[in-house]
């Protein structure tokens, strides 16, 4: 089967959950194809694109060089579209120079995707005309383009104007993930994706909670499939934790710094937690805008700076071993002020494979991948006190962390296996081309 995942920035170390899925396909044998954009050096541990071979090419996107697309041998598989200029009046000149460059070899398309009376914005920036530009750039090199797979809902939207142009005419699948349900449509209006819902032959969303929300939007029941993004079973390798007396326990987060991860409450929860646990340790690794403020939450107002640590970006292999060396992982999340709210929470899966028991909220698709009393304990959003509390709990009892850590693991194995998770996508692409 030819798949070809339609992306953002691509590779980012935020969304491991993409490439699982692009190298369980491969690894079954199918022809991948990927059409994205350059990440930022910010968004990425992996090196960037060396000068010289940026994306503003107009006759060929620029490919990654292999340092940029880890340990996957994606590079030949991989097409970037021209990066946008920043500013206005240098995108229109981008623009224009594009369009003259490949009008002459596909000028309906490529006066299709100038039509800003039928695609508005996207189409008057050059947006759908850059995005065009691989989809050429394959054509020509005799690749065909299979089912079109598109991550996130305004790539989706994007796709799905590149479809009705006709550049290409195979079965579209999007899958949504969560700021683009929960805060785009406030953004563009509530029928932004309504272009997109009739064209797609599949949605797909990784919960029952997010199923509900992109109905809410319009999108079709009997188009909607869900499908977590799935764990790698063997990378987060199951770890038997013996407590030691003269080892501090360490309390475990993974996530953006944004307010939706509610990283402020762990903080809060946690000075409490210190209380009971003196020598306890909070280890917290991901970047954003929010990292300065923690920071002057933990040392300056909360004075728990001694015992917090801000580890930053890190890679999955060093997310794998600092998962092996907590005790348990708090998931603080909750709704941010623009309506941001966790959908699926792939963290938990991963801190539940490797046997680590659970301190989470309840908030958006959170319960659906812990078991409350069982995997971990589940909180209001918000409650500093009941987190630290089950937190504590926790920490006093290690018979309770090793058993919950046992029912996390089999929650894992039968409901986030990505090889299991990789066969069911299968089948939704076969559904897909019926």
């Amino acid at each position: 089967m030819r798949v070809t995942f339609f992306l953002g920035p691509f590779p980012i170390v935020s969304e491991t959950f993409i490439v699982d899925q692009i190298m369980g396909l491969i690894a079954r044998g199918h022809d991948v194809r990927i059409h994205a954009q350059a990440p930022r050096p910010a968004q990425t541990t992996i090196s960037p694109i060396p000068a010289g071979q940026g994306t503003d090419s107009a006759s060929r996107p620029a490919q990654a060089p292999d340092a940029a697309l880890p340990e996957l041998g994606l590079r030949e598989r991989t097409l970037y579209r021209p990066t946008a200029r920043s500013h206005r009046f240098g995108r229109a000149l981008q623009t224009a120079g594009l369009a003259l460059r490949h009008i002459g070899r596909a000028p309906v398309l490529t006066l299709r995707a100038l039509d800003a009376a039928r695609y508005g914005r996207a189409a008057a920036s050059g947006q759908i005309l850059r995005a065009l530009i691989p989809l050429l750039v394959a054509e020509r090199e005799g690749r065909r383009t299979g089912i079109v797979h598109a991550h996130f809902g305004p790539i989706g939207a994007l796709a799905a104007a590149l479809q009705e142009i006709g550049a290409f005419h195979a079965p579209l699948v999007a899958t949504f993930h969560g700021y683009d349900v929960h805060v785009f449509p406030r953004q563009r209006g509530p029928r932004y994706y309504a272009r997109l819902f009739d064209r797609a032959a599949r949605i797909m969303v990784g919960t029952q909670f997010m199923r509900e929300r992109v109905i809410a939007l319009g999108a079709p029941s009997e188009k909607i499939a869900v499908l977590p993004m799935g764990v790698d079973l063997e990378r987060f390798a199951f770890h038997v934790r013996a407590g030691r007396a003269d080892r501090a326990p360490v309390v475990f987060s993974v996530g953006r710094l944004i307010a939706g991860k509610g990283f402020e409450d762990g903080l809060r929860a946690f000075r409490l937690v210190l209380r009971a646990h003196p020598r306890a340790r909070y280890w917290i690794v991901g970047e954003g805008p929010l990292r300065p403020r923690l920071e002057e939450i933990a040392s300056r107002e909360l004075e728990i700076g001694h015992a917090v640590r801000f580890l930053g970006r890190r890679s999955p292999a060093e997310v794998a071993e600092l998962y092996r060396q907590a005790d348990l992982f708090l998931h603080p999340a909750k709704v941010a002020p623009d309506g941001w709210v966790e959908s699926q929470g792939v963290v938990l899966a991963e801190a539940s494979a490797t046997g680590l028991p659970i301190v989470a909220t309840r908030a958006g698709g959170i319960p659906e991948s812990v078991e409350d009393q069982q995997s971990g304990f589940l909180v209001p959003p918000g409650d500093d006190e009941q987190m630290a509390a089950r937190v504590s709990q926790l920490l006093d009892d290690a018979a309770l962390r090793g058993e919950m850590g046992r029912r996390g693991r089999r929650l894992v194995a039968e409901r986030f296996d990505r090889a299991k998770l990789t066969e069911r996508l299968i089948r939704i692409y076969e559904e897909a081309l019926r």
